[in-house]
């Protein structure tokens, strides 16, 4: 119901999904126009699959009864996805996916008594990931984030525990960028 009344207005699911999402992570970024001059922000330009692995993320916070997402879950939903190249690109790092998964749930915060379920809101360093991955891909002159730039906005994090578990495994930005660029070629 909801859905006819959005595109009565000329409103996609998609677009408000996203819109929903920026909100939450009250972006900060300066925003750019598409075609028709709309202001768009780097949610706005997650691929199919990048937008999938936010998802998951929104989904590995909900799981562990958190009440904010943060870089640790697109972590694990970068580490859940199942395509081929995100495996590739894993393989290459050298990474033993399932110990590093271990190691995160491992530390997740317990949740508190009386937490919210339901109310998830996207952490300032979650969205602070995600800037970072949309300069990688406008770097990288792609029009869109996809995984990989979401790895390496991951990566290129200076603090958080997300990071220091990529640290932990040998992960670096420069490593990352080594990666795509030779799995690229």
């Amino acid at each position: 119901m909801a859905s006819e009344v959005l595109e009565s207005l000329g409103v996609s699911l998609d677009k408000a999904r996203h819109q929903v999402i920026a909100t939450l992570g009250q972006q900060r970024v300066e925003p750019v126009a598409d075609k028709r001059g709309t202001s768009i922000g780097p949610f706005d330009r997650l691929d199919t699959e990048s937008s999938r692995i936010v998802s998951r993320a929104y989904w590995e916070a909900g799981r562990k009864q958190q009440e904010r997402v943060g870089p640790e879950h697109l972590l694990l939903a970068l580490i859940a996805d199942d395509s081929a190249w995100l495996r590739r690109t894993w393989k290459e790092l050298e990474v033993d996916l399932e110990d590093l998964t271990t190691r995160i749930d491992a530390a997740a915060e317990a949740p508190r008594d009386g937490a919210t379920r339901g109310r998830l809101v996207l952490s300032t360093e979650f969205s602070d990931v995600v800037d970072r991955a949309s300069s990688f891909a406008a770097q990288r002159n792609s029009p869109l984030i996809r995984p990989e730039h979401l790895l390496l906005g991951l990566a290129a994090d200076a603090q958080g525990i997300a990071v220091a578990w990529l640290r932990a495994e040998g992960i670096t930005p420069e490593r990352v960028r080594e990666v795509i660029d030779k799995l690229k070629s």
